[in-house]
């Protein structure tokens, strides 16, 4: 499913949406990775088993949306609904 956008459209940041999703899938890609070898650094591959472990998911999610917000990359983050 692709988006129609104008022709020229820019976001509040002045970057096309395609480079914001780029930008914010690689970098929640990497505080994702990092979550999970600090924690398979700790303890093991039994970190995987734990039912914590799916709540990385959502501390990489809300910690780029944060780092955004925080440094204005996103000025007009808004916390999700869950």
């Amino acid at each position: 499913m692709k988006k129609h956008w104008k022709k020229n459209f820019r976001s509040r940041n002045g970057l096309t949406p395609d480079s914001n999703r780029f930008i914010s899938g690689l970098t929640r890609l990497l505080i994702h990775s990092s979550i999970i070898l600090v924690g398979y650094r700790f303890w093991g591959a039994e970190v995987f088993g734990d039912p914590w472990f799916y709540l990385i998911h959502l501390i990489a999610y809300l910690l780029t949306g944060g780092l955004f917000y925080a440094s204005g990359f996103w000025p007009y983050w808004k916390f999700p609904r869950i």
